[in-house]
């Protein structure tokens, strides 16, 4: 009888231009799977035909993402430079120049990449039988473009630390595929990544 599949915590992965040169990072690893919400956008067409209440077609207008992280590992140094907004990694936490008002996320470079990649039990995911094999299943996600929206809550005390991230997520602009990305599993965006133990 087959196994049943089940799912465990995810390592994560981190780079921005002022990370590593934006080399991915290894961040550290989640308590669970991650809260992984999408939302899709539509904007409702009203025409006299249809009337004031039904919409006589939705247009659509993207997708962005909200992705909870509750961590039990982490590299500290990493989890500080999370904290700097608007630039992670390089601001003062807690401080704005002047200049960073109106700092442009996308368009300036203050974005992080995200990758979280699933275990199923293996390390990285490589589990022929889960990724590979007959299941199919996907290795993690990928995403392009987001900004940290909550790393500012922390279990303090005897027990085990634990530290809540929250990113958001929206489309990055691919200009040389005339697409927009929000995420991708493609196992190719998951080539070189690199746990440590």
């Amino acid at each position: 009888m087959a196994n049943q599949f089940s799912t465990g915590a995810v390592h994560v992965f981190i780079a921005s231009p002022y990370y590593n040169a934006g080399s991915p990072l290894y961040f550290g690893t989640t308590e669970s799977m991650p809260d992984d919400r999408r939302q899709p956008e539509y904007e409702m067409l009203m025409n006299d035909l249809s009337g004031s209440k039904v919409p006589l077609d939705m247009a659509w207008e993207g997708e962005s993402a909200q992705i909870s992280l509750v961590m039990t590992r982490w590299t500290e140094s990493v989890a500080q430079g999370l904290e700097t907004k608007p630039i992670p990694g390089v601001s003062v936490s807690g401080q704005w120049t002047w200049n960073d008002m109106g700092a442009l996320a996308a368009y300036e470079g203050n974005y992080l990449r995200l990758w979280l990649v699933y275990t199923f039990g293996a390390a990285l995911a490589n589990k022929a039988a889960y990724v590979q094999g007959g299941a199919g299943l996907r290795a993690g996600r990928y995403y392009p473009q987001c900004v940290v929206w909550a790393p500012e809550t922390e279990e303090t005390g005897t027990k085990p630390m634990k530290r809540h991230f929250l990113f958001f997520a929206w489309p990055a602009i691919d200009v040389q595929n005339r697409r927009f990305l929000l995420y991708s599993t493609d196992p190719a965006a998951f080539a070189g990544l690199t746990i440590i133990t």
